[in-house]
């Protein structure tokens, strides 16, 4: 029974494994990088974030096409929104006092998307 719940699982969500893997990766680096310095943590956090964000609005996007397929526009607008939402998260960070928009941070933003329809791409 419970093999067949993961082949089910793996049916609708064949990377969802890999996401997992990278993820729980990232996490340990993380961990490791925070113990060095905060400001390599931060960059870390904005990259896998958005990296996780991007392949899986790619995969929502994948899921309600009709005929299960990544498309360029789900890319795009997964791509899209993970951007606008780091985006967003540095607006904030620049309307609190003191704040400033950090264009580090937007770059790992960038680099994170990019990994994260790299996951989606399927060779």
């Amino acid at each position: 029974m419970q093999r067949q719940q993961d082949s089910q699982f793996s049916q609708c969500f064949p990377g969802a494994r890999s996401i997992v893997r990278f993820v729980l990766g990232l996490t340990v680096l993380s961990g490791e990088l925070r113990a060095a310095t905060l400001p390599a943590t931060d960059k870390v956090a904005h990259f896998s974030t958005s990296a996780v964000l991007s392949s899986g609005f790619t995969k929502v996007g994948q899921a309600v096409d009709p005929e299960h397929r990544v498309t360029w526009n789900n890319r795009l607008v997964a791509a899209g929104a993970a951007l606008a939402l780091g985006l967003a998260k540095e607006l904030s960070d620049q309307s609190k006092k003191g704040g400033n928009l950090d264009w580090g941070d937007l770059g790992a933003d960038t680099g994170g998307v990019i990994l994260g329809q790299l996951l989606q791409w399927e060779f």
